[in-house]
């Protein structure tokens, strides 16, 4: 396999994987970016959510526990039933049965409060959670000094009077006042988390909104994409599909003109005609080297034209009597670029099914001319032409639709002829057919330069 051919093979494969490449990209890319984006939405919701539902945790479990549980152990102080000296080491446990009732040290029980709302609660400065909880923050500063005075006083004889006055005004009012405060946390807390939910379902309905015509976006970019890539696998496997067809059309020479040409010669070396068999072996030789071509599609006018004048020169020898011929063509386009055997297989068609079969045998007129952007062929003959019902079959042929004619009503070297004339070139070129019975039959076939010339 030739370097350049290897080259073009991986240039090709760069291309399509490139291509493949800028399809997950276009798709894959943005989708999950967005899925990416609306999980990172609710990961943030769920951790604002979790927030709100620990703070709203803490303070529960002091509004249920720490009026009652500060209560009821500075009342114990109050009354002299426990020695307050004994909260050094922690709570006290009254009794020593199975139903024996602990104190709670409002020490620590301060202390604990503090911390939970002073530091393991999250708030936002200046929000009315956080004017709650530094209400909270401080009747627990001004509580902590109440009970000092109590437990101060409980080992004082005669200061019962004061005692009672701090429990009642101080101790149970500050508590009440913490409840209440706790009680108005929480509800400013449940309202955040309301808030919470509706700027969720505000986001999460203009994240689907967005998502769809992303969505869309990408559904529509990616089938753009997808097509192209496709065409780029499809488009080269029919180019040699149509290469193939081409050149199996290219390929297929009528085998009888060789049997028979090779006859003829046999007949007259043996007749001693020598020199009209070294011009027809001659003639024979450059028709094939044109259909050859090395390998090319392409030649030139000049060489198109020798290609036509070898063929009709040996069938001059083989029908003498009945074949004449012209060949009228314009040295103005004689270097220009055609699709070979263009005319070989309607000149065969004339001749075999023109004018062999008309009495006295006829002529065929071959001109080429330049018209405009085109060069034009005209392969006419004066043989037994067609009706008109014939004529529309074979136009109908030509144009790739069903029709009775085969290859022995004449309709196989002119439909060669155009569909190799539409593969290659397209909606530039042209053929139309004229013909009248027993007048004869004129071809007509246009090809664009600038794609001949490619």
């Amino acid at each position: 396999m030739k370097k350049e051919q290897i080259e073009g093979r991986r240039a090709r494969r760069f291309t399509l994987n490139m291509r493949l490449a800028l399809l997950l990209f276009v798709t894959a890319i943005p989708l999950t970016a967005m899925m990416l984006g609306i999980l990172n939405m609710i990961r943030e919701y769920s951790e604002s959510y979790n927030d709100i539902i620990d703070n709203l945790k803490v303070a529960n479990e002091f509004n249920i526990k720490f009026k009652e549980d500060m209560e009821y152990s500075m009342y114990r102080v109050m009354i002299g039933l426990i020695d307050a000296s004994k909260f050094e080491d922690g709570d006290i446990l009254e009794g020593s049965t199975k139903y024996a009732t602990v104190v709670k040290n409002p020490i620590h029980m301060i202390e604990s409060a503090r911390y939970s709302f002073g530091t393991a609660i999250d708030r936002v400065p200046g929000s009315d959670s956080d004017i709650k909880i530094k209400g909270i923050l401080s009747c627990l500063d001004a509580l902590e000094t109440a009970v000092d005075r109590m437990i101060d006083n409980s080992s004082v004889p005669g200061t019962y009077t004061e005692s009672e006055t701090i429990w009642e005004n101080d101790i149970k009012g500050l508590c009440s006042m913490i409840q209440d405060y706790i009680t108005q946390y929480t509800y400013y807390e449940l309202i955040n988390m309301e808030k919470l939910q509706k700027q969720l379902e505000e986001q999460m309905q203009q994240s689907v909104r967005i998502f769809i015509v992303l969505l869309v976006a990408v559904l529509a970019a990616g089938f753009g994409l997808s097509t192209m890539i496709t065409k780029t696998v499809t488009t080269p496997i029919n180019s040699l599909r149509q290469t193939a067809e081409l050149r199996l059309l290219q390929e297929q020479i009528n085998p009888h003109f060789l049997y028979n040409t090779l006859d003829s010669i046999v007949w007259l070396a043996e007749g001693g005609n020598k020199q009209q068999v070294v011009e027809m072996t001659a003639d024979l030789s450059v028709f094939f080297r044109t259909v050859l071509s090395g390998g090319n599609d392409y030649i030139t006018v000049k060489e198109e034209e020798s290609h036509i004048r070898s063929y009709l020169k040996i069938q001059k020898i083989r029908y003498e009597n009945i074949l004449d011929y012209v060949i009228r063509i314009d040295p103005e386009i004689e270097e220009q670029v055609i699709l070979k055997m263009t005319l070989q297989p309607i000149v065969e068609n004339a001749l075999y099914h023109g004018i062999k079969n008309k009495r006295g045998g006829g002529r065929i007129t071959i001109r080429g001319y330049g018209e405009g952007e085109r060069i034009v062929f005209e392969v006419e003959d004066n043989g037994i032409g067609m009706d008109a019902e014939d004529l529309e079959e074979l136009k109908k042929k030509l144009r790739g639709e069903e029709s009775r004619l085969d290859s022995r009503n004449g309709g196989f070297g002119l439909n060669n002829v155009a569909q190799r004339i539409r593969m290659y070139y397209g909606e530039q070129s042209e053929i139309t057919i004229t013909s009248r019975k027993e007048e004869g039959t004129c071809v007509r076939i246009c090809l664009g330069r600038s794609v001949a010339g490619g």
